[in-house]
């Protein structure tokens, strides 16, 4: 029987895997066996009361209170067991533990970027270490994907706008499958990736032959300076665009609240990296520079 299910069902590979596998059956087994008898009791009546059989069709002068009393309180019971036994199982699918890893995806038509903590990046692969929890935070650049890893039993939306999360621990190594499961657009069914659980040592030893570019708080470093001396540039500049608008990519046709909160943001960090020389900054300056860029750049093309 356990060959039978691993040849038709996914590898059991994550902490949550062998829950919702129990989960799972356990529904299909109760759903199973009520609708198993509503057919056979189904069968039962067409047979006996098909059309020239000698059954007694004389209606019912009263119901019986039992049999009505049984077919109800034996179905909500054994449902009620499955809803309410359950809930603490979703409810921890839901809270990472404090020593999670975690990793940043962004979901893109049609491709899953990937980055770890140290700065390192995947294209369609995710490396891991087996037995450490890892916590997935997740948006799209575009439309509505599904990150869904069928060895682990994760599934969850990634939608543009907002950040979604989900967590699992690995507990078995080999390679693992990621698709989208939420249609995407042409090349939807393209959009996968495979996930390696490795053994500790072999993970540290990858780690070792990758390249090890800034962390996430490094080049968040660096784009901040960047950013304010060309601040410092638009001083002595003011003809020059906003150094804001390279980050976009977008065609501004009007102030909106997006352009406002980009350069209200370097105005705020402009004055700790000016010299002496320079002109004060104030929140009119502030407000006078954002509407007289939104107004010059409505119609013109950012670069990317």
């Amino acid at each position: 029987m356990r060959a039978f299910l691993n040849a038709i069902f996914p590898s059991s590979a994550s902490n949550f895997a062998p829950q919702v596998d129990h989960i799972y059956f356990a529904l299909l087994l109760l759903c199973g066996s009520i609708a198993f008898l509503v057919f056979v009791v189904a069968t039962l009546f067409c047979i006996r009361y098909r059309r020239g059989s000698k059954a007694d069709r004389t209606p019912a002068k009263a119901s019986s209170t039992k049999i009505e009393i049984v077919w109800t309180v034996i179905p909500f019971s054994s449902f009620s067991v499955s809803f309410f036994g359950r809930p603490m199982f979703f409810f921890g699918m839901s809270r990472p533990p404090a020593n999670a890893t975690e990793i940043y995806i962004v979901g893109k038509q049609w491709m899953w970027k990937i980055q770890h903590p140290d700065g390192r990046r995947e294209i369609n692969e995710l490396h891991l270490p087996v037995g450490q929890p890892v916590k997935l935070i997740m948006t799209s650049q575009d439309v509505i994907h599904d990150f869904f890893i069928p060895g682990f039993r994760n599934k969850q939306d990634v939608v543009p706008g907002r950040y979604t999360t989900e967590w699992f621990t690995p507990t078995k190594p080999g390679q693992y499958h990621i698709f989208c499961a939420q249609y995407c657009g042409t090349d939807h069914s393209k959009m996968i990736g495979t996930i390696y659980v490795m053994e500790p040592a072999e993970h540290a030893k990858w780690q070792v032959g990758q390249p090890a570019p800034d962390s996430l708080v490094g080049a968040g470093e660096r784009r901040f300076a960047i950013a304010a001396a060309a601040d410092v540039m638009l001083l002595a500049r003011p003809s020059a665009r906003p150094f804001s608008m390279v980050f976009t990519g977008r065609k501004f046709r009007s102030p909106t609240a997006r352009w406002s909160l980009l350069t209200t943001s370097i105005c705020a960090t402009r004055s700790s990296f000016l010299t002496s020389k320079s002109p004060p900054v104030t929140s009119r300056s502030c407000r006078r520079f954002r509407d007289k860029s939104a107004r010059k750049n409505s119609t013109q093309l950012l670069p990317t």
